[in-house]
């Protein structure tokens, strides 16, 4: 069971500013230049690790991006669509192209990522493709909904292990982690050996 809030009333509780707050304002700015909406409930949606820098007030950064996920080829043709008629005429670059994703880069925005590598029933399906606990985080700007667990645990920079997906560099993305002051629960690394272990998809390369 998924766990919802509302997303001013989350970020006000935690003494910052909704409006402020530098990811809500990439968000409402996506909407808002290229006429997309997101749906918490239905998708397309924004998750991982941008909404966890969203819950911590943190900017993008020069080396992140948005991640979009959406619920089937007719949602991600439409955003294809919307930014292909107003794109180009505000600066939009083309970063990268793939079998898994599109990424472009947008003034004022950043990079967002498009991923197309798995469509999605349900923000409950998108999040159990994440491999770590401070990164199961949906949003369209308005709500939030996420796993038991997630807000805590990036409050208190400790994280789970949840599961492996294919393609994921799980081995990077763990000691990125750690490097940003995080540490895992007990157990994590344990249970991560054994994957490492058993499952050749931990040494494959990132896929999107």
């Amino acid at each position: 069971m998924l766990e919802e809030y509302n997303l001013r009333d989350l970020l006000e509780q935690r003494g910052q500013s909704y409006a402020t707050n530098p990811i809500v304002k990439l968000i409402k700015k996506i909407e808002a230049d290229y006429g997309f909406q997101f749906n918490v409930h239905e998708g397309p949606w924004i998750a991982g690790g941008s909404v966890r820098k969203l819950l911590l007030g943190q900017e993008l950064g020069e080396f992140s991006d948005i991640d979009l996920f959406f619920p089937n080829q007719n949602s991600f043709d439409t955003f294809m669509r919307l930014q292909g008629r107003f794109g180009k005429r505000r600066g939009r670059s083309e970063e990268y192209k793939s079998t898994h994703a599109y990424t472009f880069k947008f003034p004022d925005i950043g990079k967002v990522q498009l991923i197309k590598r798995q469509f999605y029933d349900s923000p409950h399906e998108l999040l159990g493709d994440f491999d770590f606990t401070i990164i199961q985080l949906v949003t369209d700007g308005e709500k939030l909904l996420c796993v038991p667990n997630a807000i805590e645990h990036n409050d208190k920079k400790v994280f789970d292990f949840y599961n492996v997906r294919e393609n994921s560099d799980i081995i990077g993305r763990f000691f990125k982690y750690c490097a940003r002051g995080y540490t895992p629960l007990p157990g994590v690394t344990t249970r991560l050996h054994q994957v490492v272990k058993h499952n050749p998809y931990p040494f494959r390369k990132k896929g999107y």
